[in-house]
């Protein structure tokens, strides 16, 4: 899924990674579920606009996918 944002993020892998969390984190909690319920790390990014790029990064067709 990371590799997802990598266009978007000028091939930053890092935060890539942390947008695809960010993604990750959204779609539990609308279930009230949350990363580390899984283990998972809580994302890094930089500034809240990043944040929102991470949500809106993505096209409607990947968010079904």
């Amino acid at each position: 899924m990371s590799l997802d944002f990598l266009p978007s993020h000028g091939q930053d892998e890092v935060l890539s990674h942390n947008c695809a969390l960010q993604e990750i984190s959204v779609s539990l909690e609308e279930h009230g579920r949350y990363l580390p319920d899984f283990s998972l790390p809580q994302p890094v990014l930089p500034s809240s606009e990043h944040a929102e790029e991470a949500t809106g990064a993505m096209t409607s067709e990947q968010h079904t996918i």
